[in-house]
């Protein structure tokens, strides 16, 4: 035991302090110590949280799970569970489903006479039910097929402007001058060479430049154009001229070899042909969305 005024350890039958002198206090008999004072309130709050979970599981008993059926005992019902009845046996097994073998018999002769006539399914329609989806021409927007007709003609016009070699020419732009020789042959061919005539280039231009502009007059020829189709024909229409302007500025460009900024003026005309592409082309993939047309693939042999 401690020393009630220094706190000094004593022997449990001293009856001073041998240290300060003062009498020792003896131990009351129903006193705890301070181990056991402190562990006072941790069992106090585990007592606690064991009511408390004793009281959620009451209340979840009451209630039930959600979805379940109630149980019926007697006159009361738990809910929970399914219903059982106390009279009825369990079994194991399912019923046995009912015997399908039964004789077949022969309906008599005037048994499926109605007094109405029987008239057969015409051509090209079949009985609906509800709840089954019909055919797409059904479902398709008013004039599909004549959507699908000027789409197709539009791929054939865009399969002959893959051809053009643009991507070279815009690369002659980019790269200025300097790689006009090696451009220029791989445009021509291995036989023209390095110390052809500078007007060689310029007819190469000149060549691409009528291909494209023929190329938008058989767009412009395109006939019927259907009234869906209408915004995308004036785009594609505005990027093909756009695009053939483009290869008349790169054109020019080349024609002024002494001037190393030709190329760079080039450039805008050539942005806005390929802004002009790119806005047709949404405009395609908003009709096709629209009726449903997917695009022809593109055939493995030209």
């Amino acid at each position: 035991m401690l020393c009630p005024k220094c706190h000094a350890e004593l022997n449990r039958d001293a009856r001073f302090c041998w240290q300060c002198g003062a009498p020792a206090a003896a131990p009351e008999t129903g006193t705890a110590s301070p181990s056991a004072r402190r562990a006072v309130p941790w069992m106090a709050l585990a007592a606690g949280i064991l009511v408390v979970l004793a009281v959620v599981a009451l209340l979840i008993a009451r209630r039930g799970l959600p979805g379940a059926g109630p149980v019926t005992t007697g006159d009361a019902t738990v809910p929970g569970s399914q219903a059982l009845s106390p009279t009825a046996p369990v079994t194991g097994t399912p019923a046995e489903p009912p015997s399908t073998e039964q004789p077949l018999t022969a309906a008599p002769p005037d048994a499926s006479s109605s007094g109405q006539p029987v008239t057969a399914t015409p051509p090209g329609s079949f009985p609906t039910a509800p709840g089954l989806p019909q055919g797409s021409a059904e479902n398709a927007p008013a004039g599909a097929e004549e959507v699908a007709a000027y789409l197709r003609k539009l791929e054939a016009i865009q399969r002959r402007d893959s051809d053009n070699p643009m991507a070279q020419l815009f690369a002659l732009m980019a790269s200025g001058l300097s790689g006009l020789t090696q451009i220029a042959r791989e445009l021509g061919g291995e036989e023209v060479s390095p110390a052809t005539d500078p007007a060689q280039y310029l007819r190469t231009f000149d060549q691409l430049a009528r291909e494209k502009q023929a190329l938008a007059n058989d767009f412009q020829a395109i006939t019927p154009v259907p009234q869906a189709c209408g915004n995308l024909h004036a785009l594609y229409g505005r990027y093909l001229q756009l695009q053939a302007q483009a290869i008349l500025d790169l054109r020019s460009a080349v024609a002024q070899a002494d001037n190393l900024a030709a190329p760079l003026a080039a450039l805008p005309a050539g942005r806005n042909a390929e802004a002009a592409q790119r806005a047709a082309q949404a405009e395609e993939e908003a009709i096709r969305q629209r009726y449903g047309i997917p695009r022809t693939p593109a055939p493995l042999v030209p």
